[in-house]
């Protein structure tokens, strides 16, 4: 199980202010801890396609960026805060942005790569490797007649 993210980081890098965090973990004690942990864990299912996880410290900068905003709109919630509110409605978008840019890391489409300190390409597994430009109806083409070259010379594969 990891965690990229402490309580004392989430509440340096987060556009929460520092007040509310404090608040949170008086009145809800480990609530943070927990979701940080949980949201590490989503980061490392998804990126784990193309990339050994978990990271080893010092993580990736853009890994502890989504951690931390995709626990942002949870950490209001839990405090207590208006929906309208424009900062609320501005921290659910901006995790709906990093777990997008989650999704297209961990299925290549997004070019990005996570390199060790010694500036290795942490990236192990690749994207598809495959193209091509044939419809589907050519495959079904190409077994038929492959059939019935097998029927005319009375033996199969």
């Amino acid at each position: 199980m990891s965690q990229y993210v402490t309580v004392p980081e989430f509440r340096t890098r987060s556009v929460i202010p520092g007040a509310y965090v404090d608040e949170l973990e008086i009145g809800a004690p480990g609530f943070l801890q927990s979701r940080l942990v949980a949201r590490s864990s989503f980061t490392d299912r998804y990126l784990g396609r193309r990339f050994p996880v978990p990271f080893d410290a010092p993580y990736p900068e853009a890994v502890l960026d989504w951690v931390v905003r995709l626990v942002t709109p949870e950490a209001y919630l839990r405090r207590g805060v208006d929906p309208s509110d424009l900062s609320m409605q501005s921290a659910i978008e901006s995790a709906t942005r990093a777990e997008e840019e989650i999704r297209q890391a961990a299925n290549g489409e997004m070019l990005i790569d996570f390199y060790t300190e010694d500036k290795r390409s942490r990236i192990t597994k690749g994207a598809p490797l495959m193209y091509s430009e044939t419809s589907p109806y050519v495959a079904s083409d190409i077994q038929r007649a492959t059939g019935r070259l097998e029927d005319r010379n009375r033996r199969g594969t």
